[in-house]
C-alpha cells in the first residue's frame, strides 16, 4: 500500500472540471467589440424609425440623478431595466461637470454601482451596468484624445448602444423566425417580453403553431 494512501484511506473524491463557460465568464461578460457594434447596427437598421423617438431621454431639470433617470426609461412599456439602466449611464455621462477622465470614470462607477445596488437581485440590472463600463469607457482611442472629444466620444458610443439596446427586442424576435414553423409545438415558462416579442411576430406572419405555458406569461 502507498504511503499516501495508508494516510488518507478515504480520499475525497476529485470534483469534477468547471465548465469552459463559468472559467470564461468574466472574459465572455467583456468582449463587446466595434465590430460587434457594427453588426448590432446593421441588425436594428432593419426597424428604421423604430423606438428612434425615445433614443435619447429629454434633460434632466437640476440635474436629475441616475436613479430618476432609471426609472424614467424603466416605465416605458418597450424598455426593459437593463436597457433603462443603459440609457441612465449615458445620460450621467451627458450631463457631467467632470473636467478629466479618471474623474467621469469615478463619477460612472458610483451611478454604476448605485443603480447595482437598487436591486442587488437582478441579474440583468448588474450585467447591463458591467457591460456599459466595460464596452463604453475601456477603449485606448480615449487615452490619445483631448478631454472635450473624449467626452463626446463616449456620448455617441453610450447613446449608440442604447439605441441598439432598445432595438434588441425587435432584432431577435426577427431572428428567431426561422425557428419557429407551421404545426410546431414550443413551451415556454416564466414571463419574458422578448419571448412574447417572438411568438406575436410569429402569429403576425400567419404562422400556426401551439404554445405550452407552463407558468405566467401574462
Amino acid at each position: 500500500m502507498e504511503p499516501d494512501a495508508a494516510q488518507n484511506p478515504s480520499p475525497s473524491p476529485v470534483p469534477p472540471p468547471i465548465s469552459a463557460y463559468y472559467q470564461t465568464r468574466a472574459e465572455h461578460h467583456a468582449v463587446v467589440t466595434s465590430d460587434w457594434l457594427a453588426h448590432a447596427a446593421a441588425a436594428a437598421a432593419a426597424f428604421p424609425g423604430a423606438d428612434t423617438a425615445d433614443a435619447a431621454p429629454p434633460p434632466s431639470p437640476g440635474g436629475g440623478g441616475v436613479i430618476e433617470e432609471f426609472n424614467f426609461w424603466r416605465r416605458k412599456p418597450e424598455a426593459a431595466e437593463a436597457v433603462a439602466a443603459i440609457m441612465a449611464l449615458a445620460a450621467v455621462i451627458r450631463s457631467s461637470r467632470a473636467t478629466t477622465m479618471m474623474e467621469l470614470e469615478i463619477e460612472l462607477k458610483k451611478a454604476s454601482d448605485k443603480l447595482k445596488s437598487w436591486d442587488a437581485t437582478s441579474i440583468s440590472l448588474s450585467a447591463a451596468c458591467d457591460l456599459f463600463m466595460r464596452f463604453v469607457t475601456r477603449t485606448s482611442h480615449l487615452e490619445h484624445e483631448k478631454f472635450d472629444a473624449a467626452k463626446s466620444r463616449l456620448i455617441e458610443r453610450g447613446e449608440k448602444f442604447g439605441e441598439i439596446s432598445l432595438k434588441a427586442r425587435k432584432t431577435i424576435a426577427m431572428l428567431s423566425q426561422d425557428f419557429i414553423y407551421d404545426g410546431c409545438t414550443i413551451l415556454v415558462h416564466g414571463y419574458s417580453r422578448v419571448v412574447l416579442e417572438v411568438l406575436k411576430l410569429a402569429a403576425s406572419n400567419r404562422k400556426l403553431f401551439r404554445v405550452l405555458c407552463t407558468g405566467t406569461m401574462i
